[in-house]
């Protein structure tokens, strides 16, 4: 079966993160929206990734194994790339070729060639039909349309995916509540004096991990591959990518991998890209003081969020200086550098040296020179499809 992920118009809606990757790959808790799909599928599903034209590039190095907006297109399911299917929807949809929608908004159908083409000419349209059709399905889990929509979902998917690992392994002075609901790999090194708390849903501790002394996990919980939590930390309901180093206090927040937060400081309800690092006493707010439901700027334009809790969401390669204070619900573009001894403003451009209320713009050459070095810290190499992605950016927002 041919099956195709496609970004619409919402994509622009996850910034800052989706202005450095498509959506297909943003976390979505432990693994990414299609990743959550993909291990859904029967082995010999032929997989096709549609994405904007300056994603094109970044998403061939990300899913070698994928085709990115083939040319020709087969008869095939189409799933809108923010969507995640269950086992048993996606037999459905394969069998029955119903088509699932969430709110009134159609998110997976089958499309013949013939329609897909004609969808693909009119960048404007949606791959929709009318909502009042007969036969439709309602997807079980909800589609994010917002960065602050996608934690619930991330929560959801641990709690119904999770699998214990079945390895035990004697650790001195752990304490694990809810012991059935925790996995540890083999790997992991978890120094004496560690708690970790899946009273309220799993937690996953992933190959290679070092949990140093003190800390306390709440799940749901996901700790990626080669991070390093700090002692005396505090991880509550909430995800870090790979090779993460994490202190201090976060809580209800997704990073998506390579990051540093590893100081004191509190992070919480936010959203971080790869690569940021949170200087020492970094601090959101993520509550207003009137308790109030919290507007974010997206694209210049005020969205509410519906919620009280909305804290900080930070694109990749950005930074922040020591003592740094967000209000609640800021957004930084990736490549920034803030520093100031007040509170940022609550929109940070892309390419911007906030420095004590001034909006000054990055030095591209400059930044390039300080990515590659981060990057070689974590033994990564700085690729011509990243550096071709940010110069778009630069030139573009």
């Amino acid at each position: 079966m041919n099956i195709y992920f496609y970004e619409d118009k919402t994509a622009a809606q996850f910034d800052p993160i989706s202005l450095t990757r498509p959506v297909h790959a943003i976390r979505c808790g432990q693994k990414s929206f299609v990743e959550w799909n993909i291990d859904q599928l029967p082995k010999d599903s032929h997989i096709s990734l549609f994405v904007r034209k300056e994603m094109e590039n970044i998403s061939k190095e990300i899913y070698p194994e994928y085709s990115i907006n083939p040319d020709n297109l087969e008869d095939g399911i189409w799933v809108l790339a923010s969507a995640v299917l269950k086992r048993e929807e996606w037999n459905d949809l394969i069998e029955s070729k119903t088509p699932f929608f969430k709110n009134d908004k159609q998110v997976a159908c089958f499309r013949t060639s013939d329609q897909a083409q004609k969808w693909l000419l009119n960048s404007e349209s949606s791959m929709t039909v009318d909502s009042t059709v007969a036969q439709k399905i309602t997807l079980q889990y909800s589609v994010p349309e917002y960065l602050w929509e996608i934690l619930p979902l991330a929560h959801q998917l641990l709690n119904d995916e999770f699998v214990k690992n079945n390895f035990s392994k004697e650790r001195d002075s752990l304490s694990l509540i809810n012991e059935g609901n925790i996995s540890i790999d083999e790997t992991a090194e978890i120094l004496p004096q560690v708690v970790l708390n899946a009273t309220d849903g799993p937690i996953i501790i992933e190959k290679n991990v070092k949990i140093y002394p003190f800390t306390y996990i709440q799940g749901p919980a996901f700790v990626g591959e080669g991070s390093v939590i700090s002692p005396h930390t505090q991880f509550k309901n909430s995800y870090c990518g790979p090779m993460c180093k994490l202190g201090g206090e976060v809580s209800k927040t997704i990073i998506q991998g390579y990051s540093n937060k590893v100081h004191d400081g509190h992070l919480g309800d936010s959203f971080l890209g790869e690569w940021v690092n949170l200087g020492a006493g970094t601090t959101n707010s993520n509550l207003k003081n009137n308790y109030q439901p919290v507007s974010i700027s997206v694209n210049g334009t005020m969205v509410n969020t519906n919620t009280l809790f909305a804290g900080l969401y930070i694109g990749d390669h950005s930074k922040t200086a020591i003592g740094t204070q967000f209000n609640t619900g800021t957004i930084v573009g990736p490549a920034c550098n803030i520093v100031t001894s007040g509170l940022p403003s609550k929109y940070i451009h892309p390419f911007t040296w906030f420095i004590n209320g001034k909006h000054i713009k990055t030095r591209i050459e400059k930044f390039f020179k300080t990515m590659e070095l981060s990057m070689k810290r974590r033994n990564q190499i700085l690729s011509e499809a990243t550096t071709e992605l940010y110069k778009y950016i630069y030139d573009n927002r």
